[in-house]
């Protein structure tokens, strides 16, 4: 049976105002060891706390069933599940000169894999696909991307501070996640719509010799689109912990979110402001 790998979801849907049309798909598998094959392999605290697997319609038994059938293809298959990739890769192009838009794949929703090394061929063969993920793997562990494929790495407990130092010094963009308030939009339109905590203008990596990095910050909650053509780079990129109070309290225990005081005051309007410090080991 045939079906598709790549979809789209919310967090793809919310694209930047005024930047040209995109047409944007991403790969969900399970995260970390949920399908009984780990597809995270530097994941810490944050597969306690995946807002892929634990927020939003993620929760749903048949949205989880579908990521867990799509990760098991993926060991038990690679051909099979490859051949998939690259018809919906192929489908994704059309669709895209139709609609006159560029196409756009997150291939790692809620999975870290080195596709650059397991399939260099969804690069090379679709050279119209722009491609970009979230990583956790150290810069010197991915130094060579193919020309359509950008990473953005994630800041966690695990970062050490000259990993955090080598991917700003590769040209690359640093994103973290933040304990500021968060109250989406609810269906019947009421409970917080619109509120949010500020997220830090500026963030100031923090090494364990006292050494610091200061970034300038982008909100990345605005949109899902993470292009060095739409960001810069050499910057960070702030998030606002998701999935519920009890979660990011979680979180920000173990040390996956960090703590920004003018996050707690809501604004009706997204905004950056104050200066937040994150420490790596």
């Amino acid at each position: 049976m045939s079906y598709a790998l790549l979809s789209s979801n919310s967090k793809l849907e919310k694209l930047p105002a005024g930047a040209g049309r995109y047409l944007m798909q991403g790969l969900s598998l399970a995260p970390a060891a949920q399908s009984g094959k780990n597809v995270c392999p530097h994941a810490g605290h944050c597969a306690d706390d995946c807002v892929l697997w634990f927020a939003g319609r993620t929760n749903d038994p048949k949205v989880r069933a579908a990521a867990i059938r799509r990760t098991r293809l993926f060991f038990s298959d690679r051909p099979r599940f490859l051949d998939m990739l690259h018809r919906d890769l192929s489908k994704l192009e059309r669709d895209a000169r139709r609609e006159d838009a560029t196409p756009v794949v997150r291939f790692n929703l809620a999975s870290d894999i080195v596709w650059e090394r397991v399939a260099p061929s969804l690069f090379a063969d679709h050279p119209a696909i722009v491609a970009y993920d979230y990583t956790k793997f150290p810069a010197h562990k991915r130094p060579t991307l193919p020309a359509n494929y950008q990473l953005i790495h994630s800041v966690s407990e695990r970062m050490a501070f000259e990993d955090a130092r080598a991917a700003i010094a590769a040209g690359r963009n640093l994103v973290a996640v933040f304990d500021s308030a968060y109250k989406p939009a609810k269906p019947n339109g009421r409970g917080g719509y619109g509120m949010f905590g500020a997220l830090p203008a500026v963030v100031d990596i923090v090494g364990p010799r006292g050494e610091v990095l200061t970034l300038k910050a982008f909100d990345a909650d605005i949109h899902d689109l993470r292009l060095q053509q739409l960001d810069g780079a050499g910057r960070i990129g702030v998030l606002r912990g998701k999935g519920g109070a009890a979660r990011v309290a979680n979180m920000l225990a173990n040390g996956f979110a960090h703590h920004h005081a003018a996050g707690s005051v809501e604004h009706v309007e997204k905004t950056l402001d104050g200066r937040a410090i994150v420490r790596l080991k």
